[in-house]
């Protein structure tokens, strides 16, 4: 995986689900860096009819560091962002999806 173009926050990545009855669906796609946007080829493979989805997430090269990236559980489209709030005397960190506002 790299850049697909040295100047755009557009990047080449790898996208997984992972299902409850042990399925796992890997297909290429893009990661926008800049808005977190995903997205994924079309994939042939599905999970057995009752399986539920249990995690979503990318892999990616950044600046030559192999990342993975977690995939909203709600939109399915943006990777989440982990932010720290300083509440004073006491730090603590948010972890939401910048596209719908979905926080963990």
């Amino acid at each position: 995986m790299s850049n697909i173009n040295s100047r755009s926050s557009v990047v080449l990545c790898m996208f997984t689900s992972e299902w409850s009855d042990g399925t796992v669906i890997t297909t290429p796609g893009t990661y926008d860096t800049v808005t977190g946007e995903v997205t994924p080829e079309v994939s042939d493979s599905i999970p057995s009819q009752d399986a539920t989805l249990e995690e979503e997430y990318i892999d990616v090269v950044i600046n030559g560091e192999s990342c993975r990236r977690t995939v909203c559980p709600e939109c399915h489209e943006y990777t989440m962002n982990t932010e720290g709030i300083d509440i004073p005397g006491h730090l603590t960190y948010v972890t939401s999806c910048p596209g719908c506002g979905y926080e963990e």
